[in-house]
């Protein structure tokens, strides 16, 4: 809602989402999805929205963004234990 309001200064820093065995992370131009695996999270596909808006080049295995995939995924690791647990309580 703050976004849509235009207070662009109280957006958070990065999107999660999930379906089903699925969850995402975008933050900046880049987004990061993986598979929930019993072992955690295994990343399936990787984007630059910038420059590749369609997602037509899958970037996971690309040894120049491997420092960006950790840190994303250790974002979207934390976020998925995170709601796990909330999810856990109810």
């Amino acid at each position: 809602a703050p976004l849509m309001r235009g207070e662009t200064e109280t957006a958070g820093e990065a999107i999660f989402s999930e379906r089903g065995a699925w969850c995402m992370i975008v933050r900046g131009a880049w987004k990061l999805v993986a598979k929930r695996l019993d072992d955690g999270l295994s990343p399936t596909m990787m984007s630059d929205l910038a420059s590749d808006p369609y997602e037509q080049a899958n970037r996971v295995g690309d040894p120049s963004v491997e420092s960006l995939r950790g840190d994303l995924l250790a974002r979207l690791v934390d976020w998925d234990r995170r709601v796990r647990l909330l999810t856990s309580d109810a």
